[in-house]
């Protein structure tokens, strides 16, 4: 897996396998002191190039790596488009609500195709064309395989309204509602307690 810069920043333990990616994308919403890594160009193109998508399809990392050039050089050729930006973060705020346990309202789809291979297995490959269509199918991809699995229940946005980082949920019973309970479980459970005693 590439280093996934966006949950690292929180300190948050990555989700398993790809998961991981999913949570990324989730996490490079502005919390705090961190910006929005989707709120610009340069920064969006480094974090989809560095994190193995590209929102510029045949122009991307993979075709830039068999064509002898370092990923870090492929960022330019990988560099979303405003309008892909815009279409990233509703998908991701989509998403967001999603993990919060607020249902979708708007119905996201991409290409995809099952495909068996010489070994027996059937996967799912993503598609969906170039742009943010491309990511967006990727991603969608990722999701629909952790439901069959079972794990996407388990990736959750913390409640704390100023916080909703996203973690994966290790707890037995998939309880688990912050995603630092001394900061974010304190603080809520401190206004609780003040809101009793008034």
């Amino acid at each position: 897996m590439p280093d996934l810069g966006p949950t690292a920043r929180f300190d948050v333990e990555e989700a398993p396998d790809e998961l991981a990616l999913v949570q990324a994308l989730l996490n490079t919403a502005s919390v705090g002191r961190f910006p929005d890594l989707l709120g610009e160009v340069e920064t969006a193109g480094e974090w989809l190039a560095a994190a193995g998508l590209t929102a510029a399809g045949s122009a991307g990392a993979g075709a830039a790596q068999s064509a002898g050039q370092s990923v870090g050089r492929s960022a330019d050729a990988a560099r979303p488009t405003e309008t892909d930006l815009v279409q990233l973060r509703a998908f991701r705020d989509e998403l967001r609500r999603l993990t919060r346990g607020s249902g979708g309202s708007t119905s996201w789809s991409g290409v995809a195709a099952l495909d068996l291979g010489a070994d027996g297995v059937v996967e799912l490959k993503p598609g969906g064309g170039a742009g943010s269509a491309s990511v967006i199918s990727k991603v969608l991809s990722l999701v629909f395989v952790a439901q069959r699995g079972d794990t996407w229940r388990r990736l959750k946005t913390c409640r704390n309204e100023r916080c909703q980082v996203a973690f994966y949920d290790r707890s037995r019973n998939n309880s688990g509602a912050w995603h630092d309970v001394k900061t974010c479980g304190n603080q809520a459970n401190l206004r609780a307690h003040r809101e009793r005693n008034r």
